[in-house]
């Protein structure tokens, strides 16, 4: 049978193959090395279906030290054999259990403000959100989950960004929510968000989004929480505004980066 590997070049032939094949009890990373100690080359694919190769999780013409990430299965290791005279090889293969599942995000069972999120098979990093953990969702990603403030007194939040990629909301569009020229604002970073119910007017609010903080940030006041609708008031130079409420009713504060930078954040709002 004919196993070309999918890598193995239009310029070459398939030549003999050669199959080993593997299970793996759970997800792992397959860290592999093959030797060709004849005078011939060859590729090496993995495959979860031997004869489909369609079924293909990774193929490669470099033969050195990879590591591939595999769920739980079986697994074939196709040595396709590139040139030359076919001759001995040797391959080693080794597994090592996944951390986690690369992608996937969780809330950390130990504390009720951290996100875990898992950037590769061995990697899992954590981050902090600005309010609590729900999930795999941090509070102030989005407006379903804004942060509420309510009370008297300056509250601060502070958190990673990276907790809050990717953006959900971008002002570019919207012609409702423009600064000073009557531009729009293009917001492509992460968002925070946060939900004021019961504003009288005459009450003032004060956003802080410059004290110890790095970002490069436009504030958006918005009752239809969202990038399309009507702002009451937008600020994009100014990151210590206080605003005066001249409608009573419930309003969103929406601090968003106007890069796609991941830094940390801290903003406060204050209802005075």
């Amino acid at each position: 049978i004919d196993l070309e590997a999918s890598c193995i070049g239009s310029d070459f032939d398939s030549l003999r193959d050669r199959v080993i094949t593997f299970e793996v009890e759970q997800d792992a990373t397959i860290n592999y090395t093959v030797e060709w100690l004849g005078q011939y080359d060859g590729v090496v694919e993995l495959r979860a279906d031997c004869e489909d190769v369609a079924s293909a999780v990774y193929c490669n013409d470099n033969e050195n030290d990879r590591d591939v990430s595999v769920t739980a299965g079986r697994y074939y290791m196709v040595l396709d054999q590139k040139f030359g005279n076919a001759g001995a090889f040797r391959a080693t293969i080794t597994a090592t259990a996944s951390a986690c599942t690369p992608g996937v995000r969780e809330c950390d069972p130990n504390t009720d403000d951290t996100l875990l999120i898992c950037q590769g098979p061995q990697t899992q990093v954590s981050a902090e959100c600005a309010g609590t953990c729900a999930n795999g969702t941090c509070s102030g990603a989005m407006c379903t989950n804004a942060v509420l403030v309510s009370g008297a007194g300056k509250q601060t939040f502070t958190g990673d960004g990276v907790a809050y990629i990717p953006s959900n909301l971008d002002f570019a569009t919207n012609l409702n929510c423009t600064d000073a020229d009557d531009l729009p604002i293009a917001t492509p970073g992460y968002e925070v968000i946060f939900y004021l119910p019961g504003l009288v007017a005459g009450d003032v609010v004060a956003v802080d989004a410059a004290t110890n903080d790095s970002n490069n940030n436009a504030i958006f006041i918005i009752e239809m929480c969202g990038d399309t609708g009507s702002c009451a008031a937008t600020y994009k130079f100014t990151e210590q505004p206080d605003w005066v409420v001249t409608d009573a009713g419930n309003y969103y504060v929406i601090i968003d980066k106007r890069s796609s930078t991941n830094n940390p954040f801290e903003y406060s709002i204050q209802v005075f």
